[in-house]
C-alpha cells in the first residue's frame, strides 16, 4: 500500500489510485499483480471484506472454532464464498475424516449449528457476503513461518465438484432435480451459458445466486424466487394472470372468414399440422425457432376483444404474453397423436391465450416431430403452408425476411374496398366494417346487391362458357359460378366444411 491517502504521485509515473492490490514493478515498466494486501475479494462483481464476515460469524459459532473465509473456485463452478472451520476440540465432534483433501464430513451437531449461523447472516448481510459453502478442516495447513496457509485451503477446493462439497456438508450429494417444464429448461440453458457451468449440474431447486448468477438489475425479481423452479413458476403465473390492457385505436375489425367463423354456422375450433423434423433438434433450438416465428408473424400474437356493445375486434400484442403454448411429449401409439392434438386444441383461447400450441414429439421409432395447433381465427390452411415453410427455414438456422403485419394487410384491403364503387356499398359487411356491421349478415344483402348490378353476357359467349348446362339443369349463370366457387373451395380446403351459399 502507498501511504495513507487515497491518491499518490510517483516520480515520472504520474498520479496513482491506491486500490489495495499488491503489485510489483518490473524493469521493463510492466506490473505484476500479486493479489490483495487487504482481505477484500470480488464475488459476482461485488467487493467482499473477508475479515468482516469472519468477525460476524465468530460469535455465532463460539470460541471452539477457528474460522477462515475465502473465495474459492470449485471444479465446474463459479467463484463463491467458502467458510473453512477448524474445531479446536476435534474429538467432541466425532467427525469422520475424508482422505485426499483434508476436509471432514459434517457431523449432525455441526450441521445444525451451521444452520443457526447461516440464518442470521442471510438477514444481516448482503447475499454476496454469505458463505455458500461450509467446510470442516481436519488439519490446518501452515506456512514456513507457522501462519495458516489460506492459499493452500483454497487450492484444496479446486479439485472438488459441487456434488462432492454437498457430500461433505450434508453426508450425501444434493439431489439435482432436472427441469420438467419448457420454461425451466429454457432457464437452465440460459444459466448454463455462464462459463464453467453445465446443464447436467444445474438443479432447478438450487439458488440462482449460488449457481453464479450476478444479475443485480434483476435482483427485485430474483430474490423473492431464487431457484430456477420458483422463477419459472413465477414467470408462468405472471403470464397466465396478466390482464390485457389495450388501446382502442389498436383494435381493428374481422375478416369475412373470421366473421363467418363467429357467426355460428361453424363452431370455432382449431386446426393442426404434423411436421417430421429432418434432423434432431434440441428443445431450446426448437423453442428459439418458434419464438422467432411468433415474432415474425404478429397474427400469432393476436387477441380478440369483446367490447361493451358485444362487438368483436382483434389486436396484435407486442409480446408473446401467454399466447404460445410449448411442450415436449413422448408418443408410442398413433392414437396418442390424436389425443395430444385434441388436448392442445382444447387449451386454445383466442381472447386470453394461448392461441398457438407447439409440441416437440419423440416417437417410438426415434423420429422427432413437431405438432402445431392453432385456433381457426388465427391460422387457416394457406397460412399453415407459410408457417411450415418459415419454421423449416428457422430450424435450418436461417433468418426470415421481414413481412408486413396482418393488421397492415387488413388496412390495405380495407382501403381498396373503400375505393371501389360496389365494395364501398359492401363496406359495412366486409373489410371496411362500420360501427354496426356485427349485426348485418355477411352474405345475404351482399348477394342481393351484387345481383342488382347491370352486367350481362351476350348469348354467344354465354353458350361458350356454359354450354347446354343452363338448359339441362335449368339454372342461371350466377348459380353455376357459385357452384364452381364452392367446388373450388372444397378442393383447396378439403379439411373444412363447404361454405354456406345464400340463393
Amino acid at each position: 500500500m502507498w501511504g495513507v491517502k487515497q491518491f499518490t504521485t510517483l516520480s515520472d509515473r504520474g498520479r496513482f489510485l491506491k486500490t489495495g492490490d499488491l503489485a510489483r514493478y518490473n524493469a521493463d515498466g510492466t506490473i505484476n499483480l500479486l493479489g490483495r494486501k487487504d482481505s477484500e475479494v470480488k464475488i459476482r462483481g461485488q467487493r467482499v471484506n473477508l475479515k468482516e464476515v469472519e468477525i460476524l460469524m465468530r460469535p455465532q459459532l463460539g470460541p471452539n472454532f477457528d474460522i477462515f473465509v475465502e473465495s474459492v473456485l470449485p471444479k465446474g463452478s463459479t467463484p463463491t464464498l467458502a467458510a473453512f472451520l477448524f474445531a479446536k476440540d476435534a474429538h467432541s465432534l466425532s467427525s469422520k475424516s475424508v482422505d485426499g483433501h483434508g476436509f471432514a464430513a459434517h457431523p449432525t451437531s455441526l450441521s445444525a449449528r451451521i444452520q443457526l449461523v447461516d440464518s442470521p447472516l442471510q438477514t444481516s448481510l448482503p447475499v454476496d457476503m454469505v458463505p455458500a459453502v461450509y467446510l470442516l478442516v481436519s488439519a490446518l495447513p501452515t506456512s514456513i513461518s507457522g501462519k495458516v496457509d489460506r492459499r493452500a485451503l483454497t487450492e484444496r477446493v479446486i479439485a472438488l465438484t459441487g456434488a462432492e462439497l454437498d457430500t461433505l456438508m450434508h453426508g450425501q450429494p444434493a439431489e439435482v432435480l432436472p427441469p420438467s417444464t419448457p420454461m425451466e429448461k429454457r432457464l437452465v440453458t440460459l444459466i448454463a451459458d455462464t462459463p464453467q457451468l453445465e446443464c447436467a449440474n444445474i438443479a432447478v431447486n438450487a439458488s440462482f445466486l449460488k449457481l453464479g448468477g450476478d444479475s443485480h438489475r434483476n435482483g427485485l425479481y430474483i430474490f423473492p424466487a431464487p431457484t430456477i423452479a420458483s422463477l419459472a413458476q413465477r414467470a408462468q403465473v405472471q403470464i397466465d394472470t396478466k390482464t390485457i390492457d389495450f388501446d382502442r385505436n389498436s383494435l381493428f375489425g374481422l375478416t369475412p372468414m373470421q366473421r363467418h367463423i363467429l357467426s355460428g354456422e361453424r363452431s370455432p375450433t382449431g386446426s393442426s399440422v404434423l411436421i417430421e423434423l429432418q434432423r434432431q433438434q434440441e428443445s431450446c433450438q426448437v423453442a428459439d425457432a418458434i419464438l422467432s416465428l411468433v415474432i415474425q408473424h404478429p397474427m400469432l400474437r393476436s387477441r380478440f376483444v369483446v367490447l361493451e356493445n358485444g362487438e368483436v375486434r382483434q389486436m396484435m400484442m407486442d409480446a408473446v404474453d401467454g399466447g404460445l403454448l410449448f411442450g415436449e411429449r413422448e408418443i408410442k401409439l398413433s392414437e396418442d397423436f390424436e389425443t395430444l392434438r385434441e388436448t392442445g386444441i382444447s387449451l386454445l383461447d383466442p381472447c386470453k391465450g394461448p392461441v398457438v400450441g407447439v409440441y416437440l414429439i419423440q416417437s417410438l421409432g426415434g423420429k422427432q416431430m413437431l405438432l402445431l395447433v392453432a385456433h381457426d381465427l388465427i391460422v387457416d390452411s394457406r397460412s399453415w403452408v407459410v408457417l411450415q415453410s418459415d419454421l423449416e427455414q428457422l430450424l435450418g438456422e436461417n433468418t426470415l425476411d421481414e413481412v408486413p403485419s396482418f393488421q397492415e394487410w387488413y388496412n390495405l384491403i380495407q382501403g381498396k374496398a373503400k375505393q371501389n364503387d360496389i365494395l364501398r356499398e359492401l363496406a359495412s359487411e366486409g373489410w371496411a366494417g362500420g360501427d354496426d356491421d356485427s349485426n348485418i349478415p355477411i352474405y345475404g344483402s351482399s348477394l342481393k346487391l351484387l345481383r342488382g348490378q347491370t352486367a350481362a353476357l351476350d348469348s354467344e359467349p354465354c353458350h361458350l362458357l356454359f354450354g347446354d348446362v343452363r338448359e339441362l339443369l335449368q339454372v342461371q349463370p350466377w348459380q353455376i359460378i357459385l357452384a364452381a366457387l364452392a367446388r373450388s373451395y372444397y378442393l383447396v380446403f378439403p379439411d373444412r366444411r363447404p361454405p354456406s351459399l345464400a340463393v
